[in-house]
């Protein structure tokens, strides 16, 4: 997949997931956490920010980076819930719009910056972030290996490379299965899944 390709995507969805995935209400692509206390979508959703942020330890004083932010849901969660300085970057200068105009809407602008940039190429120095928080984005790499070592060189030393995403169980499908996996990741843009 191409960077333009993944772009061209999220252009011709954005009614789908306005529609269907009420990204005008939670301002999140990804598909939540599911729980007993999170069963309606909206909440999951939110709940997947909580869940993501607990296992990364975030705190109070973290400079963040979003790495693939979508419309900006992860930043504007995190700088709601704790005192942070949130870096959203994405390929898609058309969701960044949006998610510049959420966070002045929410007067978060002073603690969220959006950037276009790869997140597999950032530009930023080394050692510039505690946390690179990956949500459902990773995924569009087509090599996830890249991701890594990008998002290990901007880390600070102790700091935390948090994802969730989609992964394969079995590195070996059943031939059978291999066809509907392609067009399934091709439907989203997705060049593969984590572990190819």
């Amino acid at each position: 997949m191409t960077e333009q390709e993944i772009i061209n995507y999220y252009e011709n969805c954005d009614i789908d997931y306005r529609l269907v995935w009420q990204i005008d209400s939670n301002f999140s692509l990804h598909y939540g956490f599911y729980d007993a206390d999170n069963r309606r979508h909206k909440a999951a959703v939110l709940n997947m920010n909580r869940v993501l942020a607990e296992r990364a330890g975030v705190k109070n004083g973290d400079k963040i980076l979003d790495a693939g932010c979508g419309v900006g849901g992860s930043c504007l969660w995190l700088s709601e819930h704790y005192d942070v300085q949130c870096t959203g970057i994405n390929i898609s200068e058309y969701q960044l719009i949006r998610a510049r105009k959420l966070a002045e809407k929410k007067k978060l602008s002073s603690r969220i910056n959006y950037e276009v940039r790869s997140f597999l190429d950032t530009g930023f120095e080394d050692n510039t972030f505690d946390v690179v928080w990956g949500m459902e984005s990773v995924c569009y790499a087509n090599n996830k290996k890249e991701f890594l070592e990008e998002a290990y060189r901007i880390l600070k030393p102790g700091g935390r490379i948090a994802v969730a995403d989609g992964f394969l169980n079995d590195m070996n499908p059943e031939p059978r299965y291999e066809g509907m996996l392609k067009d399934w990741l091709d439907g989203w843009a997705v060049p593969n899944l984590w572990g190819q």
